[in-house]
């Protein structure tokens, strides 16, 4: 079964990483452009080494100034949501009381932190993302809530190169992966593979070292074809009605799995139709068939 998930993840990486390695690189390059990283080696050790006596390489902060302009603007105007009532069988009523749960959500998640957070990273790298997750309310219930958290690496974050829309809902596979210290895995994980670096991998493995083991979460949508038929006050059954119309419709679910590089730690069914992993672009512009995705630094 492990195979069987690894596969199709295997072959979503080769592609996938050849499609993002530049947009990722260049996205470093203007994170070390924002932190003073601005000369070029070469020429930054050819001025330290001068034989006539080293010389000064200055580096001025011209760019922070307009990337706080950007961010601070969206902070002072908060991304939000608002549900409304949209056909005359909506109550009011009920749109209000979401509307309350949709602020508890945020509110409990702490939400400011995770749009602010995820706006700098595309005004800075031109990308950024949102992760929506489950999790029970405390330690003693079973029951479950939705919360907006942050992504403080957007690049351990991947999503569908497919994807069409800027919110990424068409998205078909995701994933992202946390480097988690070893005793700390282990303690979590006590019956799990501890991915021995030294006997399983090699220096070169991203997957595992001497004091951390990589653990991802991955995401796959899958579709299921059943039978509907159209029942006279127009709702939907799945059970055969003479005479009515019918067609074929897809249920789209998302599969969500927690692996590491030797087995698949959990699995389940995530509560949605999409991938929980929202990206958030700076300026995004297709040119012969190219994505390019830029903030303020690169220009």
């Amino acid at each position: 079964f492990f195979f069987m998930i690894l596969c199709p993840l295997i072959s979503t990486l080769f592609p996938f990483s050849t499609f993002f390695r530049s947009r990722y690189d260049e996205a470093e390059a203007a994170f070390a452009f924002r932190a003073g990283d601005q000369w070029p080696a070469q020429i930054k050790k050819d001025r330290e080494t001068d034989p006539n006596g080293a010389r000064p390489c200055l580096t001025m902060d011209r760019t922070n100034q307009y990337v706080r302009q950007v961010v601070n603007d969206s902070r002072q105007n908060k991304p939000s949501v608002k549900v409304r009532p949209v056909d005359s069988g909506a109550d009011p009523e009920v749109a209000d009381m979401m509307q309350g749960l949709v602020r508890h959500i945020e509110d409990n998640s702490k939400a400011d932190v995770a749009y602010d957070t995820s706006i700098e990273f595309a005004v800075r790298s031109g990308f950024g993302y949102i992760r929506i997750l489950t999790d029970y309310e405390d330690d003693e219930s079973f029951s479950l809530e939705a919360f907006i958290k942050t992504v403080r690496n957007p690049f351990a974050y991947y999503l569908d190169k497919d994807a069409q829309e800027l919110d990424g809902s068409d998205a078909r596979y995701g994933f992202g992966y946390d480097d988690m210290p070893r005793d700390t895995f282990e303690a979590e994980y006590p019956d799990a593979d501890p991915c021995s670096f030294d006997k399983n991998f090699g220096e070169s493995s991203s997957w595992a070292s001497e004091d951390t083991v990589r653990v991802a979460e991955y995401f796959r949508v899958e579709e299921e074809s059943r039978k509907a038929w159209q029942a006279q006050d127009g709702s939907i059954s799945f059970d055969e009605i003479q005479g009515a119309p019918s067609r074929m419709v897809k249920r789209r679910k998302v599969m969500w799995y927690k692996l590491t590089a030797r087995e698949i730690l959990d699995r389940r069914e995530f509560p949605s139709r999409y991938i929980p992993i929202i990206p958030v672009y700076g300026h995004i512009i297709d040119v012969a068939g190219e994505r390019r995705v830029t903030g303020l630094i690169h220009n």
